[in-house]
């Protein structure tokens, strides 16, 4: 096991990939403007999606997020309807 020492600063990210997506929408087309949730009762941010391919795409959020974590979900919603997700890369 390892600690790593850093300030609230470092644990900023401003984009985040995912794989192994579900979509709930019939085409997500190449880029999307949403909200992404990264953890369950974190509020949702808004981003942009860029669509890497198939199975993987990219989030680019408005500001930066704190705890994003690889392993964890990240669901996506345009206000209350869920349009997709997928596991942080």
């Amino acid at each position: 096991k390892r600690v790593v020492i850093g300030t609230r600063d470092d644990l900023a990210r401003k984009t985040l990939e995912a794989n192994r997506c579900n979509w709930l929408i019939d085409s997500p087309g190449s880029e999307l403007r949403c909200q992404a949730q990264i953890r369950y009762q974190h509020k949702e941010a808004d981003c942009t999606v860029e669509i890497l391919d198939e199975d993987r795409f990219r989030v680019t959020f408005d500001d930066p997020e704190y705890g994003v974590a690889p392993g964890q979900a990240v669901v996506l919603y345009d206000q209350e309807r869920v349009l997709g997700g997928g596991w942080i890369m």
